[in-house]
Formats: structure tokens, C-alpha cells, sequence
């Protein structure tokens, strides 16, 4: 991660909040199972990868159920096809370390039992799409599933009254809220009066309504972060280019000082140039 950029908390969003209790991931397998109604809050396992690794990355969601399954699940505003590479890449992960909680030999000849993946997308834009799954080899092999093939299914908040349903609810009446008020407490306020007053996430918000207020307040000071972060680096860009000029001939100092508003001295110092 670049230096200057804002880490990650471990919960930095309400769906990372929300989705951290056991009790909601039963809800949350039970509404993708509604078939196996025999899971229990005692056979969840949150595997959740919620240190840095690989470069700073982070997966939103991870659970096992039993020995069976393990579950891993990607909130995305934002639509993005390298979901299914980074998908591949949590999963390496989550298997890595439950091969290493569960003490097995993975460079014996003698086949490992892992649970059977499960890797989902939660798609909350605003942007029309219809797919069911993404495939990592249609999308970077041509289809060519004897390389490599990883499928992440995409789900769009359907099913009356689900947990998934009352998120993506939630997630629609932010919008909608911000849009009318901006991005300010009395949205977030909003937000959570009106979905109580739905029923969305009703009990979740009355027992985290603190936290709710000071997660999303937290992204709103973490997008204006970014914004100056990228400005910073644009400004960064635009230097580097300035100087590169100064050292090929093509600007002398004093035209290249000009551009970027800055006397020669100032702008030798920050290039570390020598002057002649």
C-alpha cells in the first residue's frame, strides 16, 4: 500500500460490522440455504482474513460451516470483474491457514480434506447487470477452463426480508438519503431512522447504532482523504514529468519552475537538481 494511504480498521464498514456476528452469517447461510435449516450458530467459524497480506488486501466476509463449507463473500458498490482474481487470492489464503489451524500435511501424498468453497459477490450499485456468475477463465483465458477456472456468484440482494435483501435495502436508502441531505451526520441519521422505521436491519441498528454513526462518518472523512490523497499524487505525476523535461533539454529551469509555481531554488531543492 502506498505511503500516505489510510489502512484499513477491522471494522470499516457496515457491512463488515454487521456480518462479524455469528448470529448474522447463520441468517445470512440459511438465506443462500434456506434448504439446510439444521446449521447452528455453533457450527460457524468466522475465517474472516482481517490482517495485512499480499500487498494490504483485505476480504470482507469469510465463515466456515462445519468441515463443509467455507464461505468468503465481497461487498461491491462498484462493479468489478477482478472480483474473481481477488476472490482466487482470498481463498488461497483462507486455505492456507485452515490447512495450518487444522494441522495437516499439504505436502504429503495423501489428499487434504478441505471444505468446499462457496464465493459470492454482493453487488449494491447502482448500475444494471444481470449476470449470475463470473468466471476468472472466461474473463482473463478466453474461456480456457484447463488453465485455471474459479466462478464467483453474483448476488443482488433478492429474497423477501433477508438479511442480504435488508442490506442491499439499507445500502439504497443511504443513497437516496445522501443525495437529498449530502454527505453529513444528519444523512447517517436519516438513514437509520427510516430503515427502523422499515424494519431493515432493525435490531442491528438499535444495538449498533453508535458504531453505524461512527463508521459511516469515518468513510466520509476517509473520502476526503482519498481525494486530497489523489490530487497529491496527480501533483506528484505532473512534478516527475517537469523534471524529466528539465533533464532531457527540452525546459530550461526557469520555464520549469514557472510551470509548477514555484521560484528555481524551490523547485532545484524538491527535484534535488544541481544548479549550473
Amino acid at each position: 500500500m502506498p505511503d500516505g494511504t489510510p489502512k484499513r480498521k477491522l471494522y470499516d464498514s457496515v457491512f463488515c460490522s454487521l456480518f462479524q456476528d455469528p448470529r448474522y452469517q447463520l441468517e445470512l447461510y440459511q438465506a443462500l440455504h434456506p434448504e439446510n435449516r439444521d446449521v447452528t450458530v455453533d457450527d460457524i467459524r468466522d475465517v474472516t482474513l482481517e490482517e495485512v497480506f499480499m500487498d494490504g488486501m483485505y476480504n470482507d466476509l469469510g465463515f466456515t460451516v462445519g468441515d463443509v463449507t467455507i464461505l468468503l463473500l465481497e461487498d461491491q458498490s462498484r462493479w468489478s470483474k477482478n472480483i474473481t482474481i481477488r476472490t482466487l487470492m482470498y481463498l488461497g489464503e483462507s486455505y492456507h491457514r485452515y490447512l495450518q489451524a487444522t494441522e495437516q500435511d499439504f505436502y504429503g501424498n495423501v489428499p487434504v480434506k478441505l471444505p468446499r468453497p462457496e464465493l459470492y459477490m454482493l453487488y449494491t450499485g447502482d448500475q444494471k447487470h444481470d449476470e449470475e456468475y463470473l468466471s476468472l477463465a472466461d474473463i482473463y483465458w478466453g474461456g480456457d477452463g484447463n488453465v485455471l477456472d474459479l466462478k464467483v456468484k453474483i448476488l443482488y440482494g433478492e429474497g423477501k426480508d433477508s438479511i442480504l435483501s435488508q442490506y442491499v435495502t439499507f445500502t439504497r436508502v443511504y443513497r437516496e438519503t445522501i443525495r437529498k441531505l449530502g454527505k453529513s451526520r444528519e444523512a447517517v441519521l436519516e438513514t437509520i431512522r427510516i430503515c427502523k422505521e422499515q424494519d431493515v436491519l432493525k435490531d442491528y441498528l438499535t444495538a449498533h447504532e453508535v458504531e453505524v454513526i461512527d463508521i459511516m462518518m469515518a468513510l466520509y472523512d476517509k473520502d476526503v482523504y482519498m481525494k486530497l490523497y489523489e490530487r497529491r499524487k496527480e501533483r506528484e505525476g505532473a512534478f516527475k514529468q517537469l523534471v524529466k523535461l528539465v533533464q532531457k533539454g527540452r525546459l530550461s529551469l526557469d520555464e520549469a519552475a514557472e510551470e509548477a509555481n514555484m521560484t528555481v531554488k524551490e523547485f532545484t531543492d524538491e527535484a534535488g537538481l544541481k544548479m549550473y
